[in-house]
């Protein structure tokens, strides 16, 4: 969901569990600190976001989620 300040990835939301070494250092951080803070959680073979979370572009949510570098505009165009 687009707002002013970002786009936020709502609950519910699944991930990837497994980050590629091409993800970037701030991304692979990132990751890491949702899942440490218990934000995205595993759930069977992906993981899941137990709240919205905000991120500040389409291509961080994207590389967050999916765990590798991707065009989150590009995914919207087939996806979202």
């Amino acid at each position: 969901m687009l707002t002013d300040e970002g786009i936020v990835v709502l609950k519910g939301s699944q991930a990837l569990t497994t980050a590629q070494p091409s993800l970037s250092k701030g991304c692979t951080k990132l990751r890491s600190n949702l899942e440490e803070k218990g934000i995205l959680t595993p759930s069977g073979d992906h993981l899941v976001a137990v709240e919205d979370i905000l991120f500040t572009s389409a291509s961080q949510a994207a590389a967050v989620l999916l765990g590798y570098p991707c065009s989150g505009p590009e995914l919207e165009r087939h996806f979202w």
